[in-house]
This record gives C-alpha cells, sequence and structure tokens, in this order.
C-alpha cells in the first residue's frame, strides 16, 4: 500500500493540531477510526479517489460533524458554495495566509 495524500487533523485533547498527521491510502480514511480522534479536518478539493466535495457528503451521510476546512488551488464560487451550504467551516483559495488557517482551525476546535 502507498501513502497518495496526506492532510492534517486537529487533535481533540487539545495538544496541537500539526502533529497528527492523516494518510490517504486507497482511499480507506472513512473506514478508519478518524471520526473518533480527530477534531477538525483540513482538506483539498482535488484528492486521489475521492474529492473534497464527495468526503464532505459522505462524512455527512454517516452523521459526522468534524468541521470541514476546505484549501484549494481548484475551487470555484460553485464549489465554495456548495461546501459552505453542506457545512464547511471555510475554504481557502491556495496560496492562503497561514495565520488565517490557523484562526480557522481555533474557531473549529472551539465549535
Amino acid at each position: 500500500m502507498t501513502t497518495r495524500h496526506a492532510r492534517f487533523a486537529a487533535r481533540p485533547d487539545g495538544s496541537g493540531w500539526a502533529g497528527r498527521t492523516m494518510f490517504w491510502i486507497r482511499g480507506r480514511i472513512l473506514a478508519s477510526d478518524l471520526r473518533t480522534r480527530a477534531a477538525c479536518l483540513i482538506v483539498d478539493i482535488r484528492m486521489p479517489k475521492m474529492s473534497g466535495l464527495q468526503l464532505q457528503a459522505r462524512l455527512k451521510e454517516e452523521e459526522c460533524t468534524i468541521p470541514i476546512i476546505f484549501i484549494t488551488a481548484h475551487g470555484d464560487a460553485r464549489m465554495r458554495i456548495q461546501a459552505m451550504r453542506e457545512g464547511a467551516v471555510e475554504f481557502l483559495a491556495k496560496p492562503f495566509d497561514h495565520h488565517l488557517l490557523l484562526k480557522r482551525v481555533r474557531a473549529a476546535l472551539a465549535m
């Protein structure tokens, strides 16, 4: 199995968010115990196997309420509106200000 993509997840115990990396291995993130361990997801729109919007829809179907922050270099207004209507905390275009990302993560952790 090869690692295809990595993203960060915030830890609910408050011990920091950058230290916890999730690996997208053949799209098996939905089968993991992430929903019980992560407090916030930072998700790219373009990912292997499944788009960020598809992941958001699947998590919503499974009644998973982890806040999602989207990042993308390929988003448009339609994608942003869809993501936000479905409950995303933020939709940031790359390149983005890392201070803004941290602010949004902190806000998501306070939810």
